[in-house]
């Protein structure tokens, strides 16, 4: 599982859950201009963060 995340994105409270629960995970940063690429809006295609990928 990878959780994506930027500095100042409300994605804190995923990442505290993930932590909390235990779930194994690996946390990416992503910036502005690689949320616009193609390759995280295959991801997420509103290009926001957070965005969690499963498997």
């Amino acid at each position: 599982m990878k959780l994506y995340t930027s500095p100042g994105a409300c994605s804190l409270a995923d990442h505290i859950v993930l932590k909390w629960i235990g779930a194994p995970f690996e946390a990416q940063i992503v910036t502005r201009e690689q949320r616009a690429s193609p390759e995280y809006r295959a991801i997420n295609p509103a290009g926001a963060v957070p965005a969690l990928q499963v498997g």
